[in-house]
């Protein structure tokens, strides 16, 4: 709350754009996104290969250090995400049509939940590979995962709930970036509001997301004035930087001591918040990383049979180095991720795996 704080005095600070601020080039700070994107597949595909506890992913001990790094991230990884999603629907003109949103919306989110999710769910409870198998007693509990939190297809419906909400924005006419610090101010409120074990529709994982997705819209409205304090090595990045090391610095004590902290609470709020505007202000375009964050949709829709895969394969030929399991897993994403989203943009009826027409039809930008 007091990094928005800052970042509205930059605004409200007045003079001239040449006196108060450094323009920032379009192509560099798309790629700069898009490098943050590559960075979040990265830590959600580090999260699935390690695992979160002992009894998942690697099956790691307790103080292995991949395990300790895991959960640590754990208050940057989704919120990275929907921050990115925020800045990159904030780039969209207020004056776009609801109907054509919501129409969009479906195609890039609930219709790759429907043909990744069931089989997702029918490979989960058949295939043995699974730490954790689906308990599917009858045929309809396949569709569960369109109306249920069900792995890591929460996102998908959390998501699109946000982008309900701005289809009533623009319906009632409601001028959202002139009152974005209350409504992110207002989301705040609603996520310590909201039980944080409501699986129906996602709306736990609404409301945890929510705040990220405005604040990375607020980020993106004064992205100027932002590069322009980082930049200038000012008071607000100093301030910036001494408290995300400090809020690090905690959360790791915290992982290593087995001292759990609520991800909806203003502790991982703060470091979320902070993390993500440090990145944002830190980051350089990087190629590869410009490359994976591409990919990042399919990344997220398909990373978890890919990192079975590769664990499959090492264990068919007996390698069970950690290092080696983690380097394959990711290459093995990477790549097969790359490659079926590159068929799957070839033909036109492949796009619902991928939620994304070919280049010359697609009409559904995330």
């Amino acid at each position: 709350m007091k990094c928005v704080t800052a970042i509205w005095k930059l605004q409200s600070s007045g003079g001239s754009v040449g006196e108060n601020r450094k323009v920032i080039d379009k192509v560099d700070y798309s790629g700069r996104v898009d490098t943050l994107r590559g960075i979040a597949c990265l830590f959600l595909v580090f999260f699935h290969l390690v695992g979160n506890t002992a009894a998942t992913g690697l099956k790691l001990q307790t103080d292995s250090y991949y395990l300790i790094v895991n959960q640590v991230l754990e208050n940057i990884r989704m919120p990275l995400f929907s921050f990115l999603g925020g800045i990159v629907f904030a780039m969209r003109p207020q004056t776009y049509n609801a109907t054509e949103l919501l129409y969009g919306k479906i195609k890039r989110l609930i219709i790759p939940l429907f043909f990744v999710g069931i089989p997702f769910l029918y490979i989960k409870s058949q295939s043995g590979l699974a730490h954790v198998e689906s308990k599917i007693e009858n045929f309809t509990d396949y569709f569960n995962v369109l109306w249920m939190s069900v792995g890591h297809f929460w996102f998908l419906q959390s998501m699109f709930l946000v982008f309900i909400v701005f289809c009533i924005f623009n319906l009632i006419r409601f001028d959202y970036k002139k009152n974005i610090l209350f409504i992110f101010l207002f989301s705040i409120l609603l996520s310590f509001i909201i039980p944080d074990d409501v699986s129906f529709f996602s709306i736990s994982g609404f409301s945890f997301l929510f705040p990220y997705f405005l604040f990375g819209m607020i980020c993106h409205f004064y992205k100027d004035r932002i590069n322009g304090a980082s930049e200038g090595k000012g008071l607000f990045s100093y301030f910036c930087y001494s408290v995300f090391f400090i809020l690090m610095l905690l959360k790791f004590n915290f992982v290593v001591n087995g001292i759990e902290v609520d991800r909806i609470s203003f502790f991982c709020m703060s470091l979320s918040m902070f993390s993500l505007i440090v990145l944002l202000m830190s980051i350089k375009k990087s190629t590869p990383l410009i490359f994976i964050g591409k990919l990042s949709f399919t990344i997220y829709l398909y990373h978890i049979f890919f990192i079975a895969f590769s664990r499959k394969i090492l264990s068919i030929i007996n390698y069970d180095n950690v290092e080696l399991n983690i380097f394959f897993g990711l290459c093995v994403t990477v790549f097969f991720s790359w490659l079926l989203d590159a068929i799957c943009k070839r033909y036109n009826l492949l796009w619902v795996f991928i939620g994304t027409y070919p280049k010359a039809y697609n009409k559904a930008k995330f």
